[in-house]
């Protein structure tokens, strides 16, 4: 009789568990499914504050009211939804850019303001170097309609791990041609310097805007592609 209430108790005790450990999973799954519709309600008005503030930058840009050129992030919090958005941008590639510029062929870059073209670029000096091969440079200025064959600023040719420095006057806008002349693809590394601060390097190819939107510990991020100023 003993034996058997102890065997009685030991099926009670592994049923107990065994319906407790079903509990503890259906309420781990309900719980899980609670959270992920908390995350989806709170994602669509991130993705909305994130989209509404890339559409009002890039407004902002094409209409050429050049308030959003800050480099720093900036942030604001949307009053309707509570959404808190920021954005940043790239309006300058800092440090040395380096570009490749295919077998035989040319390649354009421009120093300017991309900010407010026409304006002050304030540009001191610019310095490239070929990484391998040959290739030659032109520095013109902005109005030379044929800057590689009668570069009016600068004109040079460089070979393999050389580099050269040409100074620039901090007023004018340049145009640089890289020109690779051998039979193979070609990097070139371009530095600049300059007088002010807020230049960090030669204006972004892509210009690119970073917006977020975030509710709810959700965050979105779009990253909207500016055409060229130039």
């Amino acid at each position: 009789m003993e034996s058997q209430r102890g065997v009685t108790l030991l099926l009670a005790l592994m049923i107990l568990a065994a319906v407790s450990a079903v509990v503890f999973s259906i309420s781990v799954i309900a719980l899980n499914e609670v959270k992920t519709s908390a995350n989806e309600i709170n994602s669509e008005p991130a993705i909305t504050g994130a989209e509404a503030l890339a559409e009002d930058m890039l407004y902002t840009n094409i209409r050429g009211l050049a308030t959003s050129c800050s480099g720093n992030p900036q942030s604001a919090t949307l009053p309707k939804s509570g959404v808190s958005t920021t954005f940043e941008n790239s309006y300058y590639y800092p440090g040395t850019y380096n570009v490749s510029v295919p077998a035989n062929s040319t390649l354009p870059l421009y120093l300017y303001n991309p900010c407010s073209p026409g304006a002050t670029p304030y540009y001191t000096s610019l310095t490239v170097q070929l990484g391998s091969g040959s290739g030659s440079v032109s520095v013109c200025t902005w109005s030379n309609s044929n800057c590689q064959a009668s570069p009016d600023v600068d004109g040079y040719q460089l070979s393999a791990g050389n580099s050269s420095t040409t100074s620039l006057s901090d007023m004018i806008q340049y145009q640089v041609v890289l020109s690779n002349t051998s039979n193979s693809s070609e990097s070139f590394g371009l530095t600049t310097t300059s007088d002010n601060s807020a230049v960090t390097g030669i204006p972004a190819p892509n210009i690119t805007i970073i917006t977020t939107g975030s509710l709810g510990g959700i965050t979105r991020k779009l990253q909207t592609l500016l055409p060229p100023s130039y």
